[in-house]
């Protein structure tokens, strides 16, 4: 029982039960278990492989025991007894997204292809906190972005105001900048907590030779061993996501010239290099002991070492050293600790809990409005052995350059991939003087011109434009770079033009790409074949807004970057295509992208055959109710779910309007139990896109969840699926057992097999007093597919006159005696409720002291007659009718039971004559105006007072 408060002293009641199974739930169980009340492991084994394409599944026993465990809250003893379902055991399990994914949670492709082969997770502008003009710059949303899986950062590196270090920010803008360090340092820490496969960084290089110097360094002592060096200088092929697993990836353009540079003067003391080094390296990252005391000397980690190595031998400040240094070899050999040793011991650390700060901090300290959520650092590999890709915007002079350098290698250490020196070997150039590219941003915030050939193009071919000073970068920084940026030279045709010597990367803005696609579509699929495509947002997005990545992975660009601190449907679709293929950050590019052959190259425009149909079923959905207050939808009743099913893909493919269900009224657990179908040309590149939403009759609809799913990854049979926010967040609920708000069973079958599978969504059963259900499509709905017109009062008179549409005004009775319009049809949608029962009688009584004397307002009910009455009037359902009332609320629910009554044209007069001018309507009859016409009792004798006070004013 669920109660609602309504006119402060009446209570809405309203019941609900537990979710039941489902009838194809029940006929499921029944099949599998022979028309027993319980299921036995084989029989569920048999239910596995047969109905849900599950045959691999090894102990099914265990799953069983996980599926009671979760549901009874206790641990189940197989030694006692086996395990077997009942009914609603086998219902739980179905319902259980933990349990029953729609999709495979492990990695599956084939990571050994060359990098070219595979979508990649892309960012844009990694560094910005919100906006592209003045938002902040933090290492927080490179953290965020590769915590959520993201494979490639993007970094935009620019001399800071003394010219002697490095800063990450949106060049010539107002936003703030944040160390070069901080970044890689965040980057080392958390590029394999989500996925083991590598992270590249992009770098917008905009410095001069000695900060690109800079730069080195700092990449070297950052990233050490993780950082990959390639093998050679213009590799012929790029290497797999398999080779270059827990590897840190640097991609920029190569400086023009290079050589070895000394940062220091050979005659410069010691100390000058120790502060040299220190600018390269910078501040320790402040945490919890350096932040409680940062008003004090003499703490931080190095003293933290010293004093975690004396608590040895009983902290007695004493402790003896090893032997190996106090032994020599038969040649008189010492200890090297440079060298490469051999490992000796495995320590495995697992942090369980912690507890006492409660005793030592206020509960504030940490944060302000609930207790602190505590984290500890562990090693970057843990979550996953794949290599992770960092791209660099590189706006940096060479010695800032040669700085992050420093920053990089010293952040992460041995997961940086670097190539050999070796390989890097080439003729130095003699150059006079520097300058720094003065395009960088200005180049994207002309995305908004047209383009109208490859000349103009040609503008728009690179986002990163870096530093391309004269002077010399040290040789280190360049041979950071294993994923070398092309340089844009000539037009589009030369750009794509491929080199069988060399791979390289090459980055177009949404407005190039669609230019490139409608003239140079193969091309561009066949150069993405073997060298990379980045796709950037254009630069007029300065509230970082994102474009629909679809056009760039149907033309197999790799790295279709968005601005991740948004949100809207275009990053639901990219989150979307990543959890494909166990969210590792690296989706496998489908064959028809990946054949070289020129008699069949793919081509997204053409008319291709129809190859799969996916039907889908959607059950039921639960979970809000344990999520929102019982009012977040509605005030005074449950909410009214429907849901929209549709795909996104090719543009054969991709659905112009969505699928809706019907509108469950007054439900926190709604039934739809309908299924749609869909035909797929490229279900290879389909996405099957799921919404949620809360019908009002007076306001917009309310957004209550969304997904998007991969199709071709899709698992067969009843699945579990869980619905996310509208930035992409799950939606979790208090009760992890029902987290879901639907269930789903997706299926894709040939049909040339005649012979479908079911794609489904289940939850739970309604409850028993489910309420009324409308039928689908609410006014906005109407509004917006253009079955009902929106007639602002300006343009009514115009509507009535030209276009032939007939007044129809659907207020109660004493509103149109005030006011009305002449030749107007009149129909009260609501009339003075007569009802002389005594609930009625105790019902107007009420009205009347909080309603009805102060707004001089009746108590009303739906005239059960207005439909045959307008048929009355209006025999004719072709003819047009603008409905309108006061204020436009009720006149929404006339123009839907008109709608569904056959009425084919009709207008509604938006926001009702409350919102007409004293022009907008030229024979206007009564004693009121028509705005004024709902203003009664007590408030129309203020309203007369204050037009009286209003002329006197302007007489005065």
């Amino acid at each position: 029982m669920e109660s609602y408060k309504c006119c402060l002293c009446f209570t809405r009641k309203f019941l609900w039960s537990e979710a039941q199974p489902p009838a194809d739930v029940r006929a499921a169980f029944d099949a599998h278990s022979e028309g027993g009340t319980q299921m036995t492991a084989d029989q569920f084994r048999r239910f596995l492989a047969e109905a849900q394409g599950d045959a691999a599944v090894a102990d099914v026993e265990r799953v069983m025991e996980q599926a009671l465990e979760l549901r009874h809250r206790q641990l189940f003893h197989r030694k006692h007894f086996k395990p077997v379902f009942t009914l609603d055991d086998f219902h739980h399990y179905l319902f259980s997204e933990e349990l029953n994914p729609p999709l495979r949670s492990q990695v599956h492709q084939d990571m050994t292809a060359p990098l070219s082969h595979y979508y990649i997770y892309t960012g844009h502008n990694s560094y910005l906190t919100g906006n592209q003009l003045s938002s902040d710059c933090s290492d927080v949303p490179i953290i965020k972005a590769l915590q959520n899986g993201v494979r490639v950062i993007e970094l935009d590196m620019w001399p800071n105001a003394t010219k002697d270090n490095i800063d990450i920010l949106h060049g010539r803008t107002l936003t703030s900048p944040v160390e070069l360090i901080k970044c890689l340092r965040s980057i080392k820490e958390y590029a394999f907590s989500a996925s083991p496969y590598p992270v590249i960084i992009t770098l917008e290089d905009h410095l001069t030779p000695d900060l690109q110097a800079k730069v080195a360094e700092m990449v070297i002592e950052t990233f050490g061993d993780m950082l990959y060096y390639p093998d050679s200088e213009s590799p012929k092929e790029f290497l797999s996501p398999e080779a270059l697993k827990k590897r840190i990836i640097i991609s920029t353009k190569p400086p023009k010239e290079y050589l070895e540079a000394k940062n220091v003067k050979e005659n410069d003391g010691d100390t000058k290099k120790v502060q040299e080094s220190n600018e390269a390296w910078g501040m320790e990252v402040p945490d919890l002991q350096t932040e409680l005391e940062c008003s004090d000397k003499g703490h931080g980690r190095s003293l933290w070492l010293m004093h975690g190595f004396y608590k040895a031998n009983g902290g007695c400040g004493y402790v003896k050293k090893p032997d190996f240094l106090l032994s020599t070899g038969s040649d008189n050999e010492v200890f090297d600790p440079k060298a490469i040793l051999p490992v000796k011991k495995t320590l495995k650390v697992k942090v369980y809990m912690g507890d006492g700060w409660r005793m030592d901090f206020k509960k504030t300290h940490f944060d302000p409005y609930s207790p602190p959520d505590f984290y500890t650092r562990e090693h970057a590999f843990e979550a996953s052995p794949y290599p992770v890709i960092i791209t660099l915007e590189d706006h940096l002079t060479p010695n800032l350059q040669a700085k992050v350098a420093k920053m990089l290698t010293k952040t992460f250490g041995n997961i940086l991939y670097t190539p050999t020196l070796e390989s890097l070997e080439i003729k130095e150039k003699e150059h006079e003087g520097q300058k720094v590219d003065e395009e960088a941003w200005s180049e994207e915030v002309s995305d908004h011109e047209a383009i109208t050939n490859d000349h103009e193009l040609n503008e728009h071919y690179q986002e990163e434009d870096p530093e391309e000073g004269n002077g010399k970068p040290p040789i280190k920084y360049k041979r950071l770079i294993a994923i070398a940026a092309k340089k844009m030279q000539g037009d589009l045709t030369e750009a794509l033009k491929i080199d069988p010597h060399k791979v390289t990367r090459l980055s177009l803005s949404e407005l190039a790409l669609e230019k490139a696609a409608s003239s140079h579509g193969t091309e561009l699929i066949r150069f993405t074949q073997r060298n990379l495509l980045r796709i950037f947002p254009k630069g007029t997005r300065v509230t970082s807004s994102n474009y629909k990545p679809l056009l760039g992975w149907m033309h197999g660009a790799q790295m279709v970057a968005l601005n991740m601190q948004g949100y809207g449907k275009p990053l639901w679709l990219v989150h979307g295509m990543f959890k494909a293929n166990g969210g590792c950050g690296y989706v496998k590019k489908p064959d028809i992208l990946l054949n070289d052959d020129p008699d069949q190259l793919f081509d997204p425009k053409a008319t291709l055959p129809l190859l799969k149909t996916l039907k889908v079923r959607i059950y039921t959905g639960d979970g809000w109710r344990f999520d929102f207050h019982k009012s977040h939808f509605d005030t005074f009743s449950p909410p009214d779910f429907y849901a929209r099913v549709g795909i996104a893909g090719v543009p054969v493919d991709t659905s112009t309007t969505m699928k809706q269900t019907k509108i469950i009224n007054d439900c926190w657990m709604p039934v739809w139990d309908e299924e749609f179908e869909f035909e797929l040309r490229v279900p290879e590149l389909a996405l099957l896109r799921i919404e949620v939403f809360e019908h009002d009759v007076s306001d917009q609809d309310d957004f209550a969840g969304q997904t998007c799913l991969p199709v071709w990854e899709l698992r067969t049979g009843i699945r579990s699926v869980s619905l996310c926010d509208h930035k992409g967040r799950p939606l979790k609920s208090r009760r992890r057992t029902k987290n879901t708000a639907a269930a789903m069973t997706a299926g894709v079958a040939h049909l040339a097999t005649a012979k479908l599978r079911r794609a489904t969504f289940m939850a739970s059963t309604p409850p028993p007093s489910q309420g009324r259900v409308y039928p689908s499509g609410g006014l906005l709905e109407l509004i917006r597919s253009g079955v009902v017109r929106a007639i602002p009062p300006k343009d009514a008179a115009a509507a009535l006159r030209t276009e032939g549409f007939r007044l129809l005004d659907v207020r109660p009775a004493w509103e149109h005696e005030k006011a009305r319009v002449g030749g107007s049809l009149h129909v009260p949608f609501f009339v003075a409720d007569t009802d002389p029962t005594p609930v009625t009688l105790l019902k107007k009584w009420v009205h009347f002291g909080y309603i009805g004397l102060w707004t001089g307002q009746h108590l009303t009910t739906i005239n059960e007659q207005f439909l045959p009455q307008v048929e009355e009037l209006v025999p004719d359902k072709e003819d047009k009718l603008l409905v309108a009332c006061g204020e436009g609320l009720r006149s929404m629910i006339a123009v839907r039971v008109l709608h569904n009554g056959g009425y084919k044209n009709l207008g509604w007069l938006a926001g009702g004559f409350n919102r007409s001018g004293d022009g907008d309507f030229s024979e206007v009859q009564g004693t009121s105006k028509l705005q004024y016409a709902t203003v009664g009792g007590v408030s129309y004798l203020f309203l007369q007072l204050l037009l009286l006070l209003k002329v006197i004013g302007k007489e005065n």
